[in-house]
């Protein structure tokens, strides 16, 4: 996202054995959510129709009532994952065409004050695409590559995680299919390039596949990612998100591989889009929604619960 912060929800698919403390402790089989503030950069402006395609597409919900007469619904539970709770996204800068043109260029006192406010994990977004030959064997160039280093190092000095994502992958939106074997190939360096890394780097597959990636075809490029990836980073926490945008509603159409038990699952969630998107300057109409307030009415507080539930 540019032009601020938004606050999203990190879920989390794997959740801790109670065998130990720290993140090295997650299992398969539990689902945890952990509030996050991040902002989620949309490699498409064409995304007026974000609202109807991520949250919309499905039949719609009963509203559940506000009192506490229904029927609960209990969700699973899972220990407290110690290390990644609370985390802050440092956009705008190494997403960008170039650094600086989004009006960003990372400096140490970001990661002092993402230290100080409490934060325990940093999302570096990385437009590695831009930075990248066209033909195989898609060699990053090494001055990008020993930037990124450093904003990684920034971040793992201070005792946080750092998670290292890929973003503003345009080519790979508009043609999944013809970008996939790229796609891989850049992964292929990166598991590579960080093998040596500490335990508290995580890889990010990409951020916000849109509409024009068939569920089927993300799925494919997962496990031929993770087949790269767990080849020199058998133990590395990696992120994965759906299509639509990393839509909530898209959750059910992830296909991951079972006995990988190092795989975080995450949902971007912006409903009601007409408040968190306000003015929005890639949304197309948002500035018509200037004002739009959230009151917390039961309808609009049982709309988000239908939505998690």
């Amino acid at each position: 996202m540019r032009g601020g912060l938004a606050v999203l929800i990190l879920v989390l698919f794997t959740g801790c054995s109670s065998s130990g403390s720290g993140t090295d402790n997650v299992a398969a089989g539990t689902a945890k959510v952990e509030e996050s503030t991040l902002s989620a950069g949309y490699s498409n402006k064409d995304v007026q129709s974000t609202q109807n395609t991520s949250v919309q597409d499905t039949k719609p919900k009963e509203i559940p009532p506000e009192d506490d007469s229904r029927e609960e619904v209990v969700p699973q539970k899972a220990p407290k994952c110690e290390g990644i709770s609370r985390g802050v996204n440092l956009g705008n800068a190494l997403e960008a065409p170039q650094e600086g043109a989004w009006g960003v260029v990372l400096k140490e006192g970001y990661f002092d004050k993402s230290k100080d406010a409490g934060f325990d994990f940093v999302r570096i977004p990385v437009r590695w695409s831009g930075h990248a030959s066209l033909e195989a064997p898609y060699d990053i160039a090494a001055n990008f590559l020993k930037r990124v280093d450093w904003a990684v190092e920034q971040t793992l000095s201070r005792g946080l995680v750092a998670i290292l994502d890929m973003h503003g992958y345009d080519e790979f939106m508009q043609d999944p299919k013809g970008e996939e074997m790229r796609f891989i190939g850049l992964w292929k360096q990166l598991s590579k390039h960080y093998a040596g890394y500490s335990d508290k780097l995580y890889f990010e597959l990409l951020n916000e596949p849109t509409n024009n990636v068939p569920g089927d075809v993300w799925n494919d490029c997962i496990r031929e990612a993770l087949k790269i990836i767990r080849t020199t980073n058998p133990d590395r926490y990696v992120v994965v998100g759906p299509v639509s945008w990393n839509g909530i509603q898209q959750l059910y159409s992830l296909s991951l591989p079972e006995k990988d038990k190092k795989i975080l699952v995450t949902y971007h969630y912006y409903s009601p889009m007409e408040f968190t998107h306000q003015g929005a300057e890639w949304v197309q109409g948002s500035d018509s929604w200037m004002g739009t307030a959230w009151t917390g009415t039961a309808a609009e507080k049982a709309a988000v619960r239908s939505d998690f539930d």
